[in-house]
């Protein structure tokens, strides 16, 4: 359906980025976040085609039922539809250019709960951050993610 080598490489980048480097290296991404970047990464290559989750879950190494969990809530955030039957599966519901990271974020619940705590850095200084951040995650579009990680996956052996 799609290389496996372009799927590796593309979550070892994303497994990478779980520690947004693009602008601050001191926030961690969740798990969820990026297994739902991962997924999403996954629907946006197959364009108009459906995607299963059984065949995500095998190809990124991803629990089908954690999967599943993310999926369902992608879909109630309107970020993918699920189509039932044979050949069913999952699409976007948007472009991937609409799509942007802090939306799938969001949708999963990535972004939850309270800042993190650190000796070093004042909460006024956290809160500067997080907003810094969310900013930059509303601007960075799937398409942009889709572009830069097949730009930089290095040709199969």
């Amino acid at each position: 359906m799609w290389p496996r080598y372009l799927l590796t490489i593309l979550l070892c980048y994303f497994r990478l980025v779980g520690v947004f480097h693009f602008r601050c290296r001191l926030v961690k991404i969740p798990n969820k976040g990026r297994y739902a970047l991962c997924a999403l990464f996954a629907v946006a290559l197959q364009e108009t085609r459906p995607v299963s989750v059984t065949q995500i879950a095998r190809e990124l190494d991803i629990s089908l039922s954690y999967l599943e969990q993310l999926f369902a809530r992608l879909r109630r955030a309107g970020l993918v539809v699920g189509l039932r039957g044979v050949g069913g599966g999952y699409r976007l519901a948007r472009p991937p250019e609409e799509i942007t990271v802090l939306d799938v974020l969001q949708a999963v619940g990535a972004l939850d709960g309270p800042p993190p705590r650190s000796d070093y850095l004042p909460e006024f200084l956290w809160n500067d951050l997080s907003r810094e951040l969310a900013g930059f995650l509303a601007e960075l579009t799937l398409a942009e993610l889709i572009a830069r990680g097949t730009r930089e996956a290095p040709a199969p052996a």
